[in-house]
């Protein structure tokens, strides 16, 4: 699909269109089935149509009145529409195909002002062993084409991310040294856009940007958050009441739309029981009950870490 703004011209061309006969061929645009002009390009003006998706025909016809049609979806945003990018799961990207990881932040930076990009959120998994340095360093050179342009982005920790690679067997900690190297807070505190951390290391972090004068705040929180990290999360939230927040952790929902408890791949199966008590990381459920639904301010969670294609969502309506 394309897209174009309210206050911004799109424009299309039909490149080649030909009569056997060499008769001499003319052009319509019809938008929604309403002729819009009778030349061979189009300018779509964002501002003479509604938010919303159109459909855009492109006509050609000869002489003797014989046509060929190409048709185009294209949605008109609003000025103050904006976009948020979300890679999520990396990890398979930087380990065996970092080219197309770069072409991807490439992609961001290109398409950064007719997408309205504000935020790059990648939701953890950035590497498959956290404990691997050469894993790292893939990651890092693809942070570098984001940086390099200014272009806003963090990452949540996702599990894989750990130091002890953390997978569904109960051991390992929440020792961060590589995530704290190669992703380092303090590379990006001088940027207008960072926000700051709840210590010295970089898994629990937090930005702003601002749209067409309306306030954001993006909240990365550790994989199956502590007590005391939801502790601080609470109170950064509600020092900011005129924020609209997005929070980013890497386990929230399931792939079925359900908020993750004591599933496969919910927090019990992680981290070694003599480190983090079961009752120190808190899953999905526990995120929204301790956490997001006590604060009206917090819009949107986006979260990544379970298995399967597919994209699910779900609305939940705030105690605050």
């Amino acid at each position: 699909n394309y897209w174009v703004k309210a206050g911004q011209t799109l424009n299309i061309n039909i490149l080649s269109c030909s009569d056997e006969d060499g008769d001499t061929v003319s052009y319509r645009w019809t938008v929604d089935g309403v002729t819009a002009a009778s030349t061979q390009s189009f300018a779509m003006a964002g501002s003479n149509y509604s938010a919303g998706q159109h459909t855009v025909v492109g006509i050609c016809t000869d002489a003797d009145n014989n046509s060929d049609s190409t048709s185009l979806t294209i949605e008109v945003l609003n000025s103050t529409d904006f976009s948020i990018v979300s890679p999520t799961n990396m990890a398979y990207l930087s380990q065996y195909y970092p080219g197309i990881m770069d072409k991807q932040a490439r992609w961001i930076n290109e398409t950064k002002e007719s997408l309205s990009t504000q935020f790059v959120s990648y939701i953890g998994d950035l590497v498959i062993d956290g404990g691997v340095a050469s894993h790292w360093s893939k990651v890092s050179s693809t942070l570098a084409i984001l940086h390099a342009s200014s272009t806003p982005f963090f990452s949540a920790i996702g599990n894989h991310d750990y130091d002890d690679n953390l997978v569904e067997d109960n051991t390992g900690t929440r020792n961060t040294v590589n995530f704290d190297t190669y992703l380092p807070y303090t590379r990006y505190q001088s940027q207008s856009w960072w926000g700051g951390q709840k210590d010295s290391s970089s898994v629990n972090t937090y930005q702003f940007f601002t749209v067409e004068s309306v306030e954001y705040m993006m909240l990365n929180l550790e994989f199956c958050p502590s007590n005391t990290t939801l502790d601080w999360a609470n109170s950064l939230v509600a020092s900011y009441p005129n924020k609209n927040v997005i929070v980013n952790v890497h386990s929230y929902l399931n792939y079925d739309g359900e908020l993750l408890t004591n599933q496969a791949l919910g927090c019990q199966s992680f981290f070694a029981p003599s480190y983090v008590a079961g009752t120190d990381k808190n899953n999905g459920q526990q995120i929204w009950d301790e956490f997001a639904k006590l604060h009206k301010n917090i819009f949107m969670v986006l979260s990544g870490h379970v298995l399967g294609d597919g994209v699910d969502y779900r609305i939940d309506q705030a105690t605050d």
